[in-house]
């Protein structure tokens, strides 16, 4: 083989193997300087083998440093992406409490305008209320005066025998004022003068019910109890009037009259005896104690 062909051979096979160990070049070389001698292309040869050692491991070098900066340039890489990625985190964690904090504004304050126009309902609630109670106050008022005005009117009816008149004279002051237990008491006597009854014990009882200290509607159930011939209940009537007012002293002469129907002497000629005290020699009352035999 020529010398240029050996040259060509060695730097094929060179080309074709540029990764083989620094020994194995070393090997390489000694065995081409043995093999071409002294001579001029073994020198060269050799040479050529060297510098492509040298190219190669420059080369190696080269890899080596390119690899350690990509490696190097992937861990930058990687620190600044967690870097940017903790970043994104604490903004939007910045963000998502920023939101939390304007929520709860928003609600405070819509809390609070809540709250505001509640106060204002009930503000207003309270002086419509008030603005009613007062227009209630003025209208109660007018109708207990315009009631009472209907009683008066009424007591001058009875006193005058107009009983039906006087009736709708106590309708009308109940219509304005449905408590008026003196209206009940009376409208109970102008029915008791019509004979009826059981209206005038209806309209006794319901003066009672409003006011159980009025003494005259107790006299005046007795009275019609009597007439229905209920005379223990009469004589119940005619001891809550004395209770109630001792110097009630018609009640004494109607308990009386009671306790002689149902045949109870000592009671109604103490009972006659009482009423005289009040009105001495009243008929009522010695005429009771005549019927008993005894004298005045």
């Amino acid at each position: 083989m020529a010398p240029y062909e050996d040259q060509q051979y060695f730097q094929q096979s060179m080309s074709r193997r540029p990764r083989i160990a620094g020994l194995k070049w070393a090997t390489a070389a000694l065995l081409v300087t043995a093999f071409v001698g002294s001579s001029y292309w073994g020198w060269t040869l050799y040479q050529e083998i060297e510098r492509q050692q040298n190219e190669f491991e420059r080369a190696e070098l080269r890899a080596e440093d390119a690899e350690r900066a990509k490696r190097e340039a992937e861990r930058i890489a990687a620190i600044k992406r967690k870097t940017e990625a903790a970043a994104e985190a604490k903004r939007n964690a910045i963000l998502a409490v920023e939101a939390q904090r304007q929520a709860a504004a928003a609600a405070a304050a819509k809390l609070k305008a809540q709250e505001v126009a509640q106060s204002k309902r009930k503000a207003a609630a309270v002086a419509e209320a008030r603005r009613k109670a007062a227009n209630e106050r003025k209208r109660a008022v007018a109708d207990r005066k315009k009631s009472e005005i209907h009683l008066k009117e009424g007591i001058v009816k009875i006193r005058a025998k107009q009983y039906r008149p006087a009736i709708q004279n106590f309708d009308e002051a109940l219509r304005l004022n449905p408590k008026f237990a003196f209206a009940y008491s009376n409208r109970g006597t102008a029915y008791y003068r019509l004979k009826q009854y059981r209206l005038a014990i209806q309209d006794y009882s319901e003066a009672i019910r409003l006011d159980p200290k009025i003494a005259i509607a107790y006299n005046n159930r007795g009275l019609a109890y009597r007439r229905l011939k209920q005379y223990r209940r009469a004589i119940q009537d005619y001891d809550t009037t004395i209770r109630l007012n001792p110097k009630y002293n018609i009640a004494y002469g109607n308990r009386g009259l009671a306790y002689e129907i149902l045949g109870k002497r000592k009671l109604a000629i103490s009972d006659y005896r009482k009423f005289l005290s009040f009105y001495p020699g009243h008929s009522f009352g010695t005429s009771g104690l005549e019927r008993h035999g005894v004298k005045p």
